[in-house]
């Protein structure tokens, strides 16, 4: 009788493993179910934020040619100052230490002015 008991009680041990092993089964099929979805919403949102910024950009380009613009005709006035205050630093050793913390040094200030590209 125990050696019945025995076998009994394996195949009870058994059944419960494999639907244990089954159920686990069922969990990671659902998990990479969700784990599909959140990606699928993810590269959705992604999409969406790419669309909404180009389509800002497309609405800040000409605002940029104009800044550009603008920038491009100040530029010989901007290195013009920059030279003046250059050359000041030279006549006056006090201010040099400006003239230094702002990058004007003396030999990029007079080739290139300090906005140069």
């Amino acid at each position: 009788m125990s050696e019945m008991e025995t076998k009994a009680g394996v195949a009870s041990d058994l059944t419960e493993i494999s639907e244990r092993c089954a159920e686990l089964e069922r969990r990671a099929s659902m998990l990479q179910v969700a784990l599909i979805l959140v990606s699928l919403c993810l590269a959705f949102f992604a999409g969406f934020q790419w669309r909404r910024a180009s389509r800002d950009l497309d609405g800040i380009r000409p605002q940029l040619a104009q800044v550009e613009e603008a920038n491009k005709k100040q530029d010989p006035l901007l290195q013009s100052v920059a030279q003046k205050l250059v050359e000041y630093g030279r006549s006056h050793p006090d201010f040099t230490p400006i003239v230094m913390k702002y990058g004007l040094n003396t030999n990029t200030a007079l080739l290139n002015g300090p906005l140069s590209k």
